[in-house]
């Protein structure tokens, strides 16, 4: 609307009046005339051509008016950062909650061990009864017939101690004992092993039948429960049927034994603890997010893992903390701790640079990482009390996260647009004007860059308001941001649009506000969870909005009418002395003009005596010329040449004009096909003129 101060064409005409009457007072010096003589010639001539091209008539006012390049005009105002958002508004991962793990050494397997001895036929038939072993003893070294071992008979054989530990409580495991039969006769027995501290038993009965001469056989028993490495065995129930025949007796003949152990698990006692993982734990970290945030994937930029940790174990750990499906340099994640016996740690494990996933768990497939917690042993070599309650703890958590990229869905989230206005600033015209003057191509824009993979719709709340309580909402449509659909992809430019065909800004400009209000929410994920976690961000994301008012000079007029006041060039500056207008019968102004804009003009001049507060009849000024023709587009397409018009300044009117500081200038104007065509204004509209003055004197 601002525009339209370059079509007041009637200040233009009382511009005129002033030009003709400096001229006139410039050609004739009515002192040099004799006041004897009396004239009342009349004269006609030439005083002004000129033009009017709006192009030169526009003065850009802070970018309110603009000339676009092909030449239409239009009002913008602009106000930056209708909303601003960015990733830390979107999604934020803050410092988790500390967990706490504890560990027990439980069960611990110690390295197995053996034993190889042999007994010689002499001293086990020192058991025998006397007859066999006189028996025996007489065929020594001789080819015989052996006899017949009857049972019942015993005897104990102590075994060699064991190095790797003293004594430990079996919770599981095996004791093989393999017999080789050297003698020359079928031999059976049971072996009993035995803790020589106390004579317990270890393991059931070895039970060896018809072991046959120079062969071989092994029995395996479990065992559980005390075992010292002071082992002895009593040999029971020897027995053998002889043989049928002769055979070579000899008293050095052997019964070799073996005995290893296999698996052996231990819950207590002392020894040397071999190299083991001996606890170990699958869990997972569950991520605390904002609720309906659901995390799938995250690239670190920054982040630790403080811990804490405490042994209450007499021989070295390492622990492993192991995130797997989380990598870094193209390898697992995962840290290892060492913390020597009976010692503390503490520290900080980065996640700077690491990737993690969070989709492995099938029952929830985000939020939650996987983990591995293992604590070994790291074997000193030296003999080590432990019990299965010893304890390891360690006390974590993450802090400090920060990401480069997050996938996911980040929820229903709203982020409100605060109330806040645009002033509409139209100049002292919106005071001056009435009739109806309907914009009717304006546009609300909000342009705006995205680099955040959310879906998002914008619901607009804007409303204009005048000083005299009246309001029109601009009743916009809810409207969707166009989101970054690849994270290698460019950021989003794009514009949202409030047009005459989807809202009510037609009439909102119509209206005239002072002020544009608004307020309203970006909804992002406006259709909720579906169960596509497509959501993406990365640490530099934002969306920003501004907001642009466009008023292109595309409208209708009308009646029009523009009132204004302006000085009055007649107006004496000695209001007392003598006139120079009553040497003036009347006065004629003789107008022609060609019009190249879509207007057509009436207006009137009004003389005002301030003083007295008077305003004498209007000088009425016919109509000057029509509005020139329009295409369908709106744009003129052929000048208009208007007739002269006589415009007649009489004795009257001058004398008023006299009397007057002020003149009140009204002008109506309609545009093209009497207000109702659509029409569009070009900076290359002209208007041009003439101008001829008729003056009568009255020479005395």
């Amino acid at each position: 609307m601002s525009s339209f101060k370059s079509f007041h064409l009637a200040w233009v005409f009382a511009g005129i009046i002033l030009i003709i009457t400096s001229c006139v007072k410039e050609e004739y010096d009515f002192d040099t005339l004799s006041k004897e003589i009396s004239l009342s010639p009349k004269f006609i001539f030439p005083a002004i051509t000129g033009s009017l091209t709006l192009g030169d008539s526009f003065e850009a006012k802070e970018d309110t008016i603009v000339v676009n390049p092909d030449g239409t005009i239009k009002l913008m105002y602009r106000q930056d950062s209708l909303f601003t958002y960015n990733v830390s508004d979107v999604i934020e991962i803050p410092d988790q909650t500390p967990q706490s793990k504890t560990a027990t050494l439980g069960s611990v397997y110690i390295d197995d061990f053996s034993y190889d001895g042999s007994l010689t036929l002499n001293l086990i038939s020192l058991n025998f009864d006397s007859v066999t072993r006189d028996t025996l003893v007489a065929r020594d070294q001789t080819n015989a017939i052996f006899p017949v071992i009857p049972a019942p008979n015993t005897g104990n054989f102590n075994m060699t101690p064991f190095p790797n530990f003293t004594q430990v409580m079996v919770d599981s495991g095996k004791i093989s004992i393999d017999i080789t039969n050297q003698l020359p006769v079928e031999v059976s027995f049971t072996l009993v092993l035995r803790n020589t501290s106390d004579n317990s038993q270890v393991g059931g009965n070895f039970v060896f039948n018809a072991i046959p001469s120079m062969g071989s056989q092994t029995q395996t028993v479990d065992v559980s429960g005390n075992l010292t490495n002071d082992l002895n065995f009593d040999i029971v129930d020897f027995t053998s049927p002889g043989s049928s025949g002769n055979v070579f007796v000899d008293l050095t003949d052997l019964i070799l034994i073996s005995l290893s152990t296999q698996n052996l698990v231990v819950s207590s006692g002392t020894a040397v603890l071999p190299d083991q993982v001996f606890f170990m734990e699958t869990d997972t970290i569950d991520i605390d997010v904002d609720p309906g945030t659901e995390v799938t994937y995250v690239e670190m930029a920054s982040g630790d893992i403080d811990y804490n940790m405490t042994s209450g174990f007499n021989e070295n750990v390492r622990v492993n903390f192991i995130l797997p499906t989380g990598e870094l340099n193209d390898d697992t994640l995962k840290y290892a701790i060492p913390i020597s016996s009976g010692g503390s740690a503490s520290g900080t494990l980065s996640l700077a640079e690491a990737l993690l996933d969070f989709t492995i768990d099938p029952g929830q497939a985000y939020n939650k990482i996987p983990f591995k917690f293992m604590v070994e042993i790291t074997s000193s070599g030296s003999m080590v009390s432990f019990n299965f309650t010893d304890s390891f703890v360690m006390d974590y958590t993450m802090t400090n996260i920060n990401f480069d990229y997050v996938e996911g869905y980040f929820g229903e989230q709203n982020f409100t647009i605060d109330l806040d206005s645009l002033e509409i600033d139209l100049g002292d015209i919106l005071d001056k004007i009435t009739g109806t003057i309907t914009f009717t191509d304006p546009k609300i824009w909000i342009p705006y860059t995205n680099s955040i993979g959310v879906p998002a719709n914008l619901e607009l709340d804007l409303w204009g308001e005048t000083p005299e309580g009246g309001r029109q909402d601009l009743d916009a449509p809810v409207v969707s941001i166009e989101k970054l659909e690849d994270r290698d992809d460019p950021l989003v430019e794009s514009s949202m649009e409030f047009n005459r065909d989807n809202s009510s800004i037609v009439k909102l400009i119509e209206l005239r506000p002072e002020i544009l209000y608004y307020s309203g929410e970006v909804k992002m994920n406006p259709d909720g969870a579906t169960g596509i976690r497509d959501n993406f961000i990365m640490s530099t994301s934002e969306i920003i909005g501004d907001l642009e008012v466009e008023i292109p000079a595309s409208l209708k007029i009308q009646d029009l009418s523009l009132r204004d006041t302006t000085d009055n060039p007649f107006y004496p500056e000695d209001p007392g002395g003598e006139s120079d207008l009553s040497n003036f019968e009347e006065i004629s102004l003789y107008f022609s003009a060609t019009n190249g804009f879509p207007l057509e003009i009436d207006f009137k001049i009004i003389p005002f005596d301030t003083v007295n507060n008077i305003e004498y009849p209007a000088i009425d000024v016919p109509e000057l010329v029509s509005a020139a023709p329009v295409d369908a587009n709106g744009r003129v397409n052929e000048l208009i040449q208007a007739p002269v018009v006589k415009i007649l300044l009489d004795k009257t009117m001058l004398e008023n004009l006299e009397k007057s500081e002020n003149l009140i200038v009204q002008a109506w104007f309609k545009t093209t096909g009497n207000g109702a065509q659509e029409v569009v204004f070009y900076t290359d509209y002209t208007f041009e003129f003439k101008l001829a003055v008729g003056l009568e004197l009255n020479i005395e």
